[in-house]
């Protein structure tokens, strides 16, 4: 137990590679200083057993870390999911539109030529009671 009343496990080992070699025993064995420049330094020692994180500034282990990693994949996985059933669903959407726009140009080009019809008829009726107008105002000499 060190002086803050923590106390280690006895089971982690200072390198799992290497056979026979003593526990880690951080505090009591200095193998865990402050160095000079204000940063602890472990000696190439592992630290283990650490917990669950509770505080934004806490450490954390590797096994948190790779579940934190793993849960951000499978979000990515099913943002990716959503993104491609949403692009499919406006092609299907886009898709099902293309005959209904169809009709409305070809109503529309039905609708123009029917103007330009008309347009067509009473510019003739024009001309016809303009040609009539100066039929009459050249029998009355007027022009």
């Amino acid at each position: 137990m060190d002086k803050f009343g923590r106390s280690f496990s006895s089971s982690c080992a200072v390198n799992s590679n290497q056979k026979n070699i003593k526990i880690l025993q951080a505090f009591s064995t200095n193998t865990l200083s402050l160095g000079e420049n204000g940063q602890y330094d472990g000696k190439n020692h592992t630290i283990c057993n650490l917990g669950e994180p509770v505080h934004p500034n806490d450490a954390v282990n590797k096994a948190y870390v790779d579940s934190k990693w793993e849960e951000f994949e499978r979000t990515i996985q099913q943002l990716n999911y959503q993104i491609a059933t949403v692009n499919e669903n406006i092609s299907v959407m886009i898709f099902d539109q293309i005959p209904t726009i169809h009709k409305k140009i070809d109503d529309a080009d039905e609708h123009t030529m029917e103007l330009m019809k008309k347009s067509s008829e009473y510019i003739q009726i024009i001309g016809i009671k303009l040609e009539d107008v100066m039929i009459k105002l050249k029998d009355k000499k007027i022009i």
